[in-house]
């Protein structure tokens, strides 16, 4: 990654694929340097491209062209941990659930139980 590439994560329901940007695959070296200038970490994007494997064998997308669809307005804890405080993992839970994949998922079981016993009581 330098000048000509560079490379971004974009994650959608747990997936993850990597978006590899080569200056080369641009129509315009402007467009290029937006796309790399814009975007920034918890940004919403559209990208344009083929897909295929990196040179490590991660699923990517060769981006032909990327657009910014919503832009983050605040910046998003960054590390393995996230949110270590309570107080603001319980009121700005949208922001733990971004951050914390495993709370994601924790909340999906438990909204599939809840479900399921719904639908025991209605069937009786």
């Amino acid at each position: 990654a330098g000048n000509k590439m560079f490379f971004h994560d974009v994650v959608s329901e747990g997936t993850k694929v990597q978006v590899i940007a080569q200056k080369q695959n641009f129509a315009s070296e402007a467009e290029f340097e937006q796309a790399k200038s814009y975007i920034r970490r918890g940004d919403i994007v559209g990208v344009l491209g083929s897909p295929g494997r990196s040179k490590k064998g991660e699923l990517s997308i060769f981006a032909t062209k990327i657009t910014l669809l919503s832009p983050c307005l605040h910046n998003l804890p960054k590390g393995p941990a996230g949110i270590k405080d309570p107080e603001i993992r319980y009121r700005n839970r949208y922001l733990d659930l971004i951050v914390n994949p495993s709370n994601q998922r924790t909340f999906q079981i438990r909204a599939q139980i809840v479900n399921h016993i719904r639908r025991f009581f209605d069937a009786r």
